[in-house]
């Protein structure tokens, strides 16, 4: 009888701290339903936008998921969960953005005199994740700028996120997912730096002219061109810039960034 009060008060004293334990989030770390969004509504590096507006409910379903992700399970996330988590949120609530004033010619199109742009645009509800960055929606910019970038200090994000853009780089066909985010980065920045259409290294003429987002983030990739250069040659394919990393007195340009929206043309 004494040994089983015992086992009793400790299975009640347990109780308690069971109960406190952490409930392990139920969210989709795959990001499924951004995978299928994509493979479904992309050809190439274009956007159906058209299609994406009359078949919306996948999209809404997954952003409402990301939504719904408590402060609590938010902690649980890894540090790479949460990095991909991000980058999908910027994806995601831009390709909402652009079906919600679809048609449109330019993403730059939203907004006006009196209203925000589209990256300033507060219609973001994930401010519960970022509760220092205080209690308004979130937008674009501020994902951007206060939460990936000063964040995860990984320059490659500016390839992993879309905005909307032909000069953005490509926007990639399936969502972004922790156990392979090292691969897809790397993966994305090489598909980036090696589109023609986007940057072009002449080795005789030892000149460079790149995307525009090496200029405007200069800070990220080192700041001073040779710096830039090197970070471009490491993280470029070879085939295209490995010839930076043994020549000298390369002069580096830009390209004028084209805003006309990264759309299917019908």
């Amino acid at each position: 009888m004494k040994h089983l009060i015992l086992s009793l008060l400790t299975l009640a004293l347990a109780i308690p701290f069971a109960q406190a334990a952490p409930r392990q989030t139920q969210f989709d770390h795959e990001h499924t339903a951004l995978t299928q969004v994509l493979a479904k509504h992309m050809v190439g590096d274009r956007v159906d936008y058209r299609a994406l507006a009359k078949d919306e409910k996948t999209l809404k379903g997954y952003l409402a998921g990301l939504e719904a992700v408590t402060a609590a399970e938010f902690r649980l996330f890894s540090r790479q969960q949460k990095f991909a988590f991000w980058i999908n949120a910027y994806n995601g609530y831009t390709l909402k953005l652009v079906i919600d004033k679809y048609p449109l010619d330019s993403i730059k199109d939203i907004g006006g005199l009196f209203s925000a742009g589209p990256w300033e645009k507060r219609f973001i509800e994930l401010q519960h994740l970022a509760p220092q960055l205080g209690k308004k929606e979130l937008n674009l910019e501020t994902i951007e700028h206060k939460i990936l970038r000063p964040e995860f200090k990984d320059p490659r994000v500016h390839a992993a996120i879309n905005c909307a853009s032909v000069g953005c780089p490509p926007l990639r066909q399936e969502a972004f997912v922790a156990p392979r985010l090292e691969e897809q980065l790397a993966e994305q920045t090489k598909i980036w730096l090696g589109d023609p259409k986007r940057n072009s290294f002449d080795p005789k003429a030892k000149r460079v002219k790149v995307s525009k987002i090496f200029d405007w983030f200069s800070e990220d990739f080192g700041k001073k061109d040779a710096k830039v250069l090197a970070w471009i040659a490491e993280h470029g394919p070879e085939e295209s810039v490995g010839w930076l990393k043994t020549t000298s007195g390369v002069k580096l340009a830009y390209t004028t960034y084209d805003w006309d929206l990264n759309e299917v043309k019908r």
